[in-house]
């Protein structure tokens, strides 16, 4: 059941997506880097003292991609991303990992690659659950919810997105704020004003991504 809580952050996340709606609106139509939002969060309060060698190298690791991502240079994104990926492997950085491979699907995204994305989030949620990483869970179920939203499968967009807010809250306020508006668009394109505020439920018997891939 829905709480007061969650009634205010939602009517919150409501209000925010309304005033900042011409960001949003660019960010719809790629000329906003939206995808960079998602790699702060509780991450960015460390500082770069307090990281291990591994993780300042991921850093600078990072700061190429979004600097390629935010330029549109999506063909200077992927040989980053793959090599980034491949390090966190090897060092377990699994939350860096998957911020890599949320811009993966951001470049085949914003490119009208809507295939590609697709497939590329079904490996990222594939990957996050072997890890057992609620957090890369979180973000293939927003990523999903964004395509199908581009593709105007809004219903499926929706469902998506109550599959990832769940997960995310108990992970990082700051990514679940940056979720919400998402959410808030496809319920207002379904006129679910009233809609509740999601919560888990019973394990999907197979992703639902796999009818469109």
């Amino acid at each position: 059941m829905k709480t007061i809580k969650d009634n205010a952050m939602m009517k919150t996340a409501c209000l925010l997506r309304r005033v900042a709606s011409v960001m949003l609106v660019a960010i719809v139509m790629g000329t906003t880097p939206v995808y960079a939002a998602f790699t702060g969060g509780q991450d960015a309060k460390k500082t770069l003292k307090s990281l291990t060698k591994e993780e300042q190298i991921i850093e600078k690791k990072v700061d190429s991609m979004l600097y390629y991502f935010n330029e549109a240079k999506y063909d200077s994104v992927f040989p980053l991303a793959d090599e980034m990926m491949a390090y966190c492997d090897k060092h377990k950085l699994i939350r860096k990992k998957m911020q890599a491979w949320h811009m993966i699907v951001g470049a085949y995204h914003y490119t009208g690659q809507y295939n590609k994305a697709l497939r590329e989030v079904k490996l990222m949620y594939e990957d996050a659950h072997r890890y057992e990483s609620k957090y890369g869970e979180a973000m293939a179920y927003f990523n999903l919810g964004s395509v199908y939203f581009s593709m105007n499968h809004v219903e499926e967009s929706a469902e998506a997105f109550e599959k990832a807010l769940p997960l995310i809250r108990n992970i990082d306020k700051t990514v679940l704020l940056e979720m919400l508006p998402f959410y808030c668009d496809a319920l207002e394109a379904l006129e679910r004003y009233e809609k509740s505020w999601p919560t888990i439920s019973s394990p999907v018997r197979r992703p639902i991504w796999v009818a469109i891939i």
